[in-house]
């Protein structure tokens, strides 16, 4: 769409806003500071990252800044100037808008609310605001830091998981695939011990004490299980679970 005469909307605030004394001094100045605050706002317009609402509520915010210009003419010349950085700080936190439901909206929507609602030109109001500013936007890079490591984190554990269960079902199917006669007992067997065996390797790595402990007596109950095996075997099998089991609780 097109976009707005800046300039003419500055002087119908003006006209609106200023009693008709503080005009007249004002429009003698204020011409070149208008000209100059419409220049400093033109980069939002001309942003195609910042959506049409968006920029529209940070031109509410040329009438503030036009008022402390005509106290304060180093806003222009002073790149520094703590109205020059909230500008840009703001901008900052505009790019990254998709909806005025946003968060970050909000936040510009309060700042300009507190600057042109309760405004009483004092610079001390736009510090106050660009320290608040800043606070947002480090939090607002804490917090999107702080989701990325957890994303990360969640995508580490479910690979180890996968790998768990790859190297569990892996080493698994090579003992009972060994036996000459397989029972279905042996195919309970292996859903069973692939979880230990998972458990094991979660809990304490891959080759750990209770991953060999585990694979040992995967072998041991699989012996038991085949012809020739006694009563004093199975007992013997028995008596090594509760040892195994404390390992992956």
């Amino acid at each position: 769409g097109e976009m707005p005469d800046v300039h003419k909307t500055m002087t119908h605030l003006l006209k609106s806003k200023a009693s008709p004394n503080s005009y007249r001094v004002m429009s003698q100045m204020g011409e070149n500071v208008i000209n100059l605050i419409s220049l400093l706002f033109e980069f939002i317009l001309h942003n195609d990252n910042i959506s049409r609402s968006v920029s529209n509520l940070l031109m509410r915010l040329q009438l503030p800044f036009m008022r402390l210009a005509v106290k304060d003419q180093s806003l222009f010349s002073n790149r520094d100037h703590c109205a020059r950085q909230l500008l840009n700080a703001l901008a900052e936190l505009a790019v990254t808008i998709n909806g005025v439901e946003d968060d970050q909206y909000l936040k510009i929507q309060s700042v300009v609310e507190e600057l042109t609602q309760r405004f009483e030109g004092s610079i001390e109001q736009v510090e106050q605001q660009l320290v608040l500013v800043r606070e947002y936007i480090e939090q607002r890079s804490a917090d999107i830091e702080q989701q990325r490591v957890l994303i990360e984190e969640h995508v580490a554990s479910d690979e180890q998981k996968a790998n768990a269960e790859r190297l569990a079902k892996k080493l698994v199917e090579e003992k009972i695939s060994a036996i000459e006669s397989s029972l279905i007992f042996h195919s309970l067997l292996a859903k069973v011990w692939v979880e230990v065996l998972k458990t094991c390797y979660l809990q304490q790595g891959f080759e750990s004490e209770a991953w060999q402990q585990g694979s040992e007596l995967l072998v041991d109950i699989i012996d038991s299980t085949q012809v020739g095996s006694g009563p004093d075997e199975k007992k013997r099998l028995l008596s090594m679970l509760p040892k195994l089991v404390p390992n992956i609780a």
